[in-house]
C-alpha cells in the first residue's frame, strides 16, 4: 500500500497476505480526498472495517487530527497496530478489534463524534445495511460530518436517513457513496 498524499505522501506499508482484504486502490482513494477536500485537515476520523487501514492512514497524513480504527480480525488489527508503529502514527490513532457493531457501541458510550467516517465493508454481506438500522450512528456525528461508504454496485443503499446523499462515484463495480446528516 501507497500513501498518495500529505505529510507521508510515497511512504508504503504492507497489506496484510491472504487475509482476503481488497485495499481501496489509489484511483479511489484519490477521488475520495478530493471529494473532501479540506474538510479532513483537523478532522476526527473513523475506518470501520478498516482493514489495513489504508483510508484512516491516508486521512492521518493529510492532516487529520486522530484516526480509530475498528477492524474484527484479530490478525488484521494487529498488523494494522504494526504499520501505524511504522509510520509514527501511534500517538494520533486508535485501533480497536472488534466486530464493527460492538466497536460502534463502544464509541457511542464513549461520546465520540467524527467529522467523517469511512465504511469499507465486505461487499454483499449486508453491513450497508446494518450500518444504518442497527445502531443509530447518527450520534456518532456532527451536522457537516461526511460518512462516506465503499459498496457494490449490486448492493443498494438501504433507507440512509438521518442521512442524505450529497455526491457518488463508480470505478467499474465499485460504488463510493458520500453522505451527510439531514439538518
Amino acid at each position: 500500500m501507497r500513501i498518495i498524499s500529505g505529510s507521508l505522501k510515497g511512504r508504503k506499508f504492507p497489506a496484510p497476505k491472504g487475509l482476503g482484504i481488497r485495499p481501496t486502490s489509489d484511483k479511489v482513494k484519490g477521488s475520495i480526498f478530493n471529494i473532501l477536500g479540506i474538510k479532513v485537515e483537523g478532522a476526527v476520523v473513523l475506518d470501520l472495517f478498516a482493514g489495513c487501514g489504508t483510508l484512516g492512514i491516508e486521512a492521518l497524513s493529510r492532516g487529520a487530527h486522530f484516526c480509530w480504527f475498528v477492524e474484527s480480525d484479530r490478525l488484521r488489527a494487529a498488523e494494522l497496530k504494526k504499520n501505524l508503529v511504522n509510520l509514527n502514527l501511534e500517538g494520533v490513532s486508535e485501533v480497536l478489534s472488534l466486530d464493527f457493531a460492538r466497536g460502534l457501541r463502544y464509541l457511542i458510550n464513549k461520546g465520540l463524534k467524527f467529522n467523517i467516517i469511512f465504511a469499507d465493508p465486505p461487499y454483499e454481506k449486508g453491513f450497508v445495511a446494518r450500518i444504518f438500522s442497527d445502531l443509530n450512528i447518527k450520534l456518532l456525528t456532527y451536522e457537516d460530518s461526511s460518512l462516506v461508504i465503499e459498496r457494490s454496485k449490486r448492493e443498494p443503499l438501504p433507507d440512509i436517513s438521518p442521512f442524505e446523499l450529497y455526491n457518488e462515484k463508480v470505478f467499474g463495480d465499485t460504488y463510493i457513496s458520500f453522505l451527510k446528516v439531514i439538518s
